[in-house]
């Protein structure tokens, strides 16, 4: 798994994000149930198969997703992943890829598309 860069932020009323260190990790500041999302989308290859999955602590797999092989040569498969989960403070959250095409995949950001992870805190 190879965890994705976040470099922009919409929004981070708990800065809960560093732009500069750690920017693939989202670090729970208040601890209580998160609902937490990520999507990324994959450049076109045809070969191999693409997973997405958010992991806590760089080790447990929170929520993923794994459509099966990518057949198709004219779209950009776009993959997205959540759920409710209890976090700590301190805890942190990442969100990686996975692909066995062989080759290397670029991520593919476009005018209405690019990879996010969100963390928003539902309550206790």
């Amino acid at each position: 798994m190879t965890a994705l860069a976040l470099d922009l932020e919409e929004a981070d009323t708990d800065n809960m994000h560093d732009l500069v260190t750690n920017n693939s990790y989202i670090t729970i500041k208040t601890p209580g149930l998160y609902w937490v999302y990520g999507t990324a989308g994959f450049a076109v290859v045809t070969a191999g198969r693409r997973m997405i999955r958010i992991r806590s602590n760089g080790t447990t797999t929170i929520a993923a997703s794994e459509p099966g092989s990518i057949a198709d040569a004219t779209s950009f498969p776009i993959l997205t992943c959540g759920r409710l989960t209890r976090l700590a403070a301190t805890n942190y959250i990442e969100l990686g890829l996975t692909q066995t095409s062989g080759g290397a995949v670029n991520t593919y950001i476009g005018a209405s598309h690019a990879p996010y992870l969100e963390a928003l805190w539902v309550g206790l």
